[in-house]
């Protein structure tokens, strides 16, 4: 598979270090104007193209890896751009489940995906990997239980600048609150399913968190009084009166997100602890590794399949997980 990278950022370059890792991908360059007008080269002489354009031109019916951190219509058009010009696309940006996520549930993208004979693989499982993918692995292992909790935290300050201020971390706390730019409620349904349980009831909400002190960034200074993160949850009622809450912590403040508050998973039945699993290490950094590794995964996967809008569960999230 042809592949071009989109975006040389931090996630930009961890794809093209995996792209030209990976024996079954052949990198044939990256989208990115100001690395090209800055000089910029890449590792094995991979060209740097200043547009899409030039990228259909040189190498029609390549797939596109966005890098980019996008979100709602900019993460549309930014597909509609790829396929509009026979380019695949695959992403991991606020895209997981297209069909609970968008108001037509991913018709106009599946239409567009055919029409021009390319796949748009929505790869996104980060961070609902924590929050559908395991919990969906251990819960039946509890057998009897009333009321699951998984907490997750991350670690804002490894975000690129960019994605912290898409999710009005750096911002008046009121622009951040009640905004739900990556819902969890995806999440929900995806493990309400797997469990092979009904919904009664979902809620979803997010709460910012704000510091009395400036915080220091390696890449801007947030004021004192901004949101420094944010506490999301998303509380299910199933229809056999289980209930289920996903949380996600995030803030920058490193004393927050490490070490003392690792990804948790409490069962319980009758208010008692009958499964509890903690995981520590770096799960509260971004996984951009993993991520990449997921997304040159899918897209690979996809290209069996016919053309239009795939999701990473259609080709095989456990495989995409495995291999991330």
């Amino acid at each position: 598979m042809k592949a071009v990278v989109w975006g040389l950022g931090k996630l930009g370059w961890e794809a093209v270090e995996a792209g030209l890792r990976a024996p079954d991908i052949e990198l044939v360059g990256a989208v990115s104007r100001r690395a090209r007008s800055s000089g910029l080269s890449l590792p094995g002489d991979v060209p740097i193209f200043d547009d899409l354009d030039a990228v259909a031109e040189a190498h029609p019916g390549a797939a596109v890896v966005h890098a980019h951190h996008e979100l709602g219509d900019a993460l549309v058009a930014a597909a509609v751009a790829c396929a509009s010009r026979g380019l695949s696309f695959v992403t991991s940006s606020g895209l997981f489940d297209p069909a609970g996520q968008m108001r037509d549930h991913g018709r106009e993208m599946d239409r567009i995906a055919r029409k021009h004979g390319v796949h748009i693989v929505a790869a996104g499982a980060q961070p609902g990997f924590f929050f559908d993918v395991l919990p969906g692995l251990v819960l039946p292992i509890a057998a009897v239980w009333d009321r699951a909790t998984a907490a997750k935290p991350s670690d804002a300050s490894s975000w690129p600048k960019d994605t912290r201020h898409a999710l009005s971390i750096g911002e008046p706390p009121e622009t951040l609150d009640g905004d739900l730019p990556y819902p969890l409620r995806v999440s929900a349904h995806l493990l309400v399913d797997a469990l092979g349980l009904g919904i009664e009831q979902i809620t979803e909400q997010r709460v910012s968190t704000t510091s009395a002190r400036d915080i220091e960034l390696h890449d801007e200074v947030l004021s004192a009084g901004v949101a420094t993160g944010f506490s999301q949850v998303c509380r299910i009622v199933t229809t056999d009166s289980r209930e289920i809450e996903l949380r996600w912590e995030v803030s920058v403040d490193d004393d927050l997100v490490r070490g003392e508050r690792p990804f948790r998973l409490r069962v319980e039945r009758s208010s008692l602890s009958i499964l509890e699993l903690e995981l520590d290490g770096e799960f509260s950094d971004d996984p951009y590794p993993a991520t990449v590794e997921r997304m040159l995964h899918v897209m690979t996967a996809a290209q069996n399949l016919s053309p239009g809008l795939h999701r990473v569960i259609d080709v095989g999230l456990s495989r995409s997980v495995a291999a991330g």
